[in-house]
């Protein structure tokens, strides 16, 4: 079983999950949650996308399938490596989960292979926009670690901008060392990619290790 990946981690979803809080904003988090639950969504899109412009029908298509694959993907990796999602005291989760599991980020991950998939169908700056929209949404309601999100991050080289943002979404990720570079003492396990289609996203190594 995992644990949280330190101290860090613990603090990181416990400072975003405190933030402020709109209704309007927590419905619409809680709806782009429900929506993309499985994927659901991303595959409506592809599926939409293929019936409208049947010139880049199997484009639109193999973006689906590439994204159905990452989420299987992720999900074999929460029955590997099952970690407990986050339990705040006095700050419960806001939005209901699939999983009871928490390491990786589903959403997180579907939204990254999203970005690599529907490259050149949908604009890059509004699947970007959702990407960190997605991995900022996991944590302000609750329902993931830090490490859950940033695992999952963007890897290809173009993306050095995005992948910085994602090291920003908590002040305590750094210390945590948990934001792609040297981990603590106590979690030397390096990242290494996870065997998915496009190797859309990363994942740490490490087995059934305990981290922090």
């Amino acid at each position: 079983m995992l644990t949280p990946f330190g101290a860090g981690d613990v603090r990181g979803v416990r400072r975003l999950r405190k933030l402020p809080h709109a209704a309007p904003v927590d419905r619409a988090l809680v709806g782009m949650s429900r929506a993309t639950d499985h994927s659901d969504a991303w595959l409506v899109v592809g599926l939409v996308g293929a019936a409208i412009d049947r010139r880049r029908r199997s484009r639109w298509l193999d973006a689906g399938a590439r994204i159905a694959l990452v989420e299987l993907s992720s999900r074999a990796i929460k029955r590997a490596l099952p970690r407990d999602r986050p339990q705040l005291d006095g700050l419960p989760p806001l939005a209901t989960t699939p999983s009871p599991m928490s390491f990786p980020s589903s959403h997180t991950a579907a939204s990254v292979a999203a970005l690599y998939a529907f490259d050149g169908l949908i604009p890059r700056r509004l699947l970007q926009t959702i990407v960190l929209l997605t991995a900022f949404s996991r944590l302000y309601l609750g329902v993931h670690f830090p490490s859950d999100v940033v695992a999952v991050r963007p890897s290809r080289g173009g993306d050095h901008g995005l992948k910085r943002r994602f090291g920003r979404l908590s002040p305590h990720l750094s210390r945590a060392g948990i934001n792609g570079r040297r981990t603590t003492s106590s979690s030397r396990a390096g990242p290494r990619a996870c065997a998915t289609p496009s190797d859309e996203f990363e994942v740490p190594s490490g087995g059934q290790r305990k981290w922090g």
